[in-house]
């Protein structure tokens, strides 16, 4: 096997000598204190750390076997021997051992997970749960001593000959093949450095056979345990055969990357540090507990192993700051909850104060429950607890959810505590020094009343559930224990009553089981995708100009007692708008209007929708016009487009048209999105009943955008018009030198009379139509043009009116 480091991946020799005299004090340390303390919990926190510490040389160790610890032989061979002596064992031995396992990673002779015909069946399972177990290190250590005080025993027949099924079956075969090949002088010399070095260690640290047996214990099962489950139920390939488990920051520190195992066998010469960027993006990274758990339940037949690559999904790490679009979306969210938190949770203390009945709930025992102030860090934590929201659940669709739920306690709750407020039977509390002031902070944002439920374990509880599916056994053993302790503080600082506390778990029991559910569903995230695109497109247009802001806003009042039928309007408006402003150039586009645009026809016609912003758009709104209009209204759908398409091929070809082209096109615009406006509104009226108004809305939308058409380069100004003004002298179209010719000036003249006629009629025929459905809709639109003729137009153009007025 390759052992030698690659070009391009440098060994990090000083952080590796760092690392292993760090590791090495670390563990001496923990000896001594184990073997010095007369406290069990001690003993057992000093075993625990030992584990890891111990498993980090060991991992300088594997470094050495592959000569990647350092660039120089020589100090690469004494690192590993001292790295090996904290074992102990061997460095050959282990060179030896661990390049045969390279060798021969899931072939026949290392397919400890699998049960085979002719298998030796309580012999599989020995060795499988050996491994698991620890054994699997006391056997090492023991084959080490072995090998140095009676090496015969290494040569029994059973342990070597090819047709011995326990020779396959334990891969002594190989292993102890390799064997032959050392030095056995060097080796052995090796090993009795290994047993002087743990004598030196007794001997100047004065260690106890109990304080060292009990941190050997808990390495030789942390270690163990990582072993095989690197390999277990992996491909049987001896490069492909192995996991890039999933864990934690710690665990990857304390292991040095050694969870990369699949990228190590593929890449054995890189040295620890380089293995993580070895991952290719996205490949299956199964969390460790998760194979670990399935390991417990024995070696299988093959056709029974468990595909942890198809349920394995890449590494995310438990918090992250969010980023992206999504990021930013997901930390709004957050804050629009503590809004509404601040809002309902305040308003139902004020009010409670004003309810004259109240009841208990406390039990008869609960007096006797001491006041602990010092719990008050605890309930703070709740902030942090729910705060991490947007950091562990990073996009909006992990994190709807969570808010939906804890916004449907905090009804519910609200409620509750209108209708049954509780009276506390607490004594006073008071507390001094700074755990008092600590105390006080918690006891303010507590408020007054708010008791049953307990909102502050309902959200706790909540918050853990909605997390837990993000980490691993102990991260969400942490986040129990976690949500528990904040129970249990709300309890010791008198805040709630037993009573209160089971109320919030059965809460956020009930609401997680069922609105949480449901806010999950991949239709309610759909739906709510939807309005999240139209608000963002909203929000851009109010922010382009003030009248947009002003539509959304009264789309938005109009849908506020049919939200869901009215969804067609904001769709629709959102998609046209976001189409006009794309083909306009009011929004960028890193490719060329009409090339997205006809992405978006194709997809209309074929019901083929891509994922980008303005695909799903064009999906929601095409499917809610065709809900009330039929495949009619798509049609019109893609007329109206074609139609606006229009006007940015005349900004490509420079065409400008005619009087009666113009008004013909503008006609056609508005006679098209007036028809989907009042289909959407399922109106009985359509475009055709008033004539008048769809000539003021062509009208009003070339005299309004005049400036900004012919700045983009759309000439809404007839050819013969514009042919007048030229011969003037008009050599270029500035807004102001257009407007300035005489030909222009009479123009604008025309179309404001022509305008003032077009409103008498529009008002005389809705005055006929009377109270037919849609009529409401397009009398708004008669107010919105009445206003922009006596008000507007005079702004836009105070010379044009004072002398229409000084003519009249």
């Amino acid at each position: 096997m390759p052992s030698q480091t690659k070009p391009g991946y440098p060994i990090p020799e000083r952080l590796n000598f760092f690392l292993l005299v760090l590791a090495s004090a670390a563990s001496a340390a923990l000896l001594f204190f184990a073997s010095h303390s007369t406290s069990t919990l001690t003993i057992i926190v000093c075993a625990i750390a030992f584990s890891f510490t111990a498993n980090t040389l060991f991992s300088l160790l594997h470094e050495a076997v592959h000569s990647v610890f350092s660039s120089r032989r020589v100090v690469n061979v004494w690192a590993g021997r001292f790295a090996a002596a904290w074992f102990p064992t061997g460095f050959s031995l282990q060179r030896a051992f661990h390049l045969t396992h390279h060798k021969n990673n899931r072939s026949s002779l290392e397919q400890f997970d699998i049960l085979h015909e002719g298998d030796v069946k309580w012999l599989k399972y020995a060795q499988w749960y050996a491994i698991l177990t620890g054994i699997y290190w006391v056997v090492a250590v023991v084959g080490v001593l072995a090998y140095l005080l009676v090496p015969r025993m290494l040569r029994i027949r059973s342990l070597r000959e090819d047709q011995s099924k326990v020779a396959k079956q334990t891969s002594s075969l190989a292993y102890l093949a390799a064997l032959d090949d050392l030095n056995p002088v060097t080796a052995r010399l090796e090993i009795v450095f290994s047993i002087a070095f743990q004598g030196l260690l007794f001997l100047v640290l004065d260690l106890s056979v109990v304080g060292w047996l009990a941190c050997y214990v808990a390495f030789a099962i942390n270690w163990s345990s990582l072993q095989y489950t690197d390999h277990a139920f992996s491909p049987l390939d001896p490069r492909n055969g192995a996991w890039n488990l999933a864990v934690g920051p710690i665990g990857r520190a304390f292991f040095l990357n050694y969870h990369a195992h699949l990228a190590h066998h593929q890449h054995p010469g890189a040295p620890w540090v380089h293995l993580p960027s070895l991952i290719p993006p996205g490949s299956p990274q199964p969390r460790f507990f998760r194979v670990w758990a399935e390991s417990w339940r024995g070696p299988r037949r093959v056709h029974e192993l468990p595909a942890l690559a198809d349920e394995a999904s890449a590494l995310q790490p438990f918090w992250a700051p969010p980023s992206g679009l999504d990021g930013r979306l997901a930390v709004g969210m957050t804050i629009l909850f503590c809004v509404l938190f601040v809002l309902f949770y305040g308003g139902a203390s004020h009010l409670g104060t004003a309810i004259p009945w109240r009841f208990e709930v406390s039990l008869p025992f609960e007096r006797a429950i001491p006041f602990v102030p010092e719990a008050a860090v605890v309930y703070l934590s709740l902030n942090i607890l729910v705060g991490l929201a947007p950091f562990v659940l990073r996009t909006w669709r992990e994190l709807f959810p969570l808010l939906v739920t804890l916004l449907a306690e905090l009804l519910i709750g609200t409620m509750v505590f209108l209708t049954f407020p509780i009276q506390t039977t607490f004594p006073e509390r008071s507390a001094d020094g700074v755990i008092g002031d600590i105390f006080a902070i918690a006891d303010a944002i507590n408020l007054e009343g708010n008791f049953l439920p307990s909102l502050h374990v309902a959200f706790a509880a909540t918050a853990v559930l909605a997390y837990a599916r993000k980490t691993g056994v102990l991260g969400r053993a942490a986040l129990y224990a976690w949500a528990c302790a904040i129970a249990l503080s709300t309890i010791l600082m008198h805040e709630h009553h037993i009573l209160d506390v089971v109320a919030g778990l059965l809460l956020a029991a009930f609401a997680w089981r069922v609105i949480g559910k449901w806010a999950a569903r991949p239709d309610v995230l759909a739906a709510v995708d939807v309005e999240l695109l139209c608000f963002r497109d909203m929000w851009q247009f109010a922010l382009r100009h003030r009248r947009y802001g002003l539509i959304a806003l009264s789309l938005v009042y109009d849908s506020l007692i049919r939200w869901r039928a009215t969804r067609v309007l904001r769709t629709g408006f959102c998609f046209l708008q976001h189409l006009d402003d794309l083909l306009d150039g009011d929004r960028p586009s890193e490719r060329e209007p009409l090339e997205v645009v006809d992405e978006v026809v194709r997809a209309i016609q074929t019901g083929r929708y891509g994922e980008d912003d303005l695909m799903r758009l064009a999906s929601a709104f095409v499917s809610d016009i065709r809900a009330v209009g039929g495949e009619a209204s798509v049609r019109d759908v893609l007329s109206l487009i074609a139609v606006m398409r229009r006007d940015r091929c005349r900004v490509i070809d420079g065409a400008v048209l005619d009087r009666d082209s113009l008004r013909k096109h503008h006609r056609e615009t508005f006679r098209l999105s007036i028809d989907l406006m009042l289909t959407a509104r399922k109106a009985e009226l359509r475009a055709k009943d008033v004539p008048e108004l769809i000539e003021l809305l062509g009208w009003c939308s070339t005299m309004r955008d005049l400036r900004e058409d012919l700045r983009a380069g759309i000439i809404n100004i007839p050819a013969e018009v514009l042919e007048a003004a030229q011969s003037e002298g008009l050599r270029s179209l500035d807004y102001d030198a257009v407007v300035a010719t005489e030909a222009v000036r009479d123009w604008l003249k025309e179309e404001r009379v022509l305008a003032q006629e077009l409103l008498r009629a529009t008002e005389n025929r809705l005055g006929m139509i009377g109270g037919r459905t849609g009529a409401s809709s397009l009398r708004i639109f008669s107010r919105s043009m009445r206003g922009f003729l006596h008000r507007r137009f005079p702004r836009l153009f105070p010379s044009i009116v004072a002398v229409n007025s000084s003519q009249v």
